[in-house]
């Protein structure tokens, strides 16, 4: 799917038969996919995907000259479950009213980096000054400050903020620096989608004969 005109350009139909197992079809109906579009003279710029481990590897080593992008819902959504794994431990609990904050947080990060990896990953890592009740802070002789309105006295007071030294905030803070999610956002910089793509996905699903059951009649 074009992503300016939200137009398919390419559809690719395989078989299981053709493909070592299941897993394995994704990838190869992908690249299938994407050479017959760069074959019809398409001039392609960026691709987004979900975290597909083989797909990213196809696009790594065989498409250098393509931008790869994942769709921030995906790792939001996978991250958001990890914080409530978490929140659910006794001595993380403190961690279940930030959960959601959180989440909104990698997003609007994504939203506003304009395309910076370093400015993506520093407003990311902001949370972690923020969470714990501190606005405004210094790295390397330059300071910072969290982007939002100055907080009243009584909210900076009634906040449950996350004390630095809590297990609460070294489960976050181990998670917000990890190193695999720390690589994936530095391929959401475009904050691209593939939710109109999943959209039709769906919409194929509904019409098809092994949903709706309307299989031709024998005279």
């Amino acid at each position: 799917m074009d992503d300016s005109t939200k137009q398919i350009v390419g559809f690719e139909l395989m078989q299981v038969s053709q493909a070592s197992s299941s897993i394995a079809m994704e990838p190869l109906c992908f690249k299938k996919a994407l050479e017959e579009i760069l074959n019809e003279g398409i001039d392609v710029k960026v691709v987004t995907t979900d975290r597909h481990p083989s797909i990213r590897k196809i696009m790594r080593e065989e498409y250098p000259n393509i931008i790869h992008q994942f769709d921030p819902w995906h790792v939001a959504k996978g991250f958001k479950k990890k914080l409530i794994a978490a929140s659910k431990r006794r001595d993380c609990s403190d961690l279940a009213p930030w959960v959601r904050s959180v989440s909104n947080h990698m997003w609007w990060s994504c939203c506003t980096s304009k395309g910076d990896e370093k400015e993506l990953l520093r407003r990311w890592m902001s949370l972690q000054h923020h969470i714990t009740g501190v606005h405004r802070w210094e790295e390397n002789g330059t300071e910072y400050k969290c982007f939002h309105q100055d907080l009243s006295a009584q909210e900076q007071r009634t906040k449950r903020w996350l004390k630095v030294n809590s297990p609460s905030f070294q489960a976050l803070k181990s998670m917000m620096m990890d190193t695999r999610l720390l690589k994936d956002l530095q391929q959401m910089t475009l904050f691209k989608h593939t939710g109109q793509l999943e959209v039709f996905h769906n919409a194929l699903l509904k019409s098809g004969t092994s949903n709706n059951s309307s299989w031709p009649s024998k005279n």
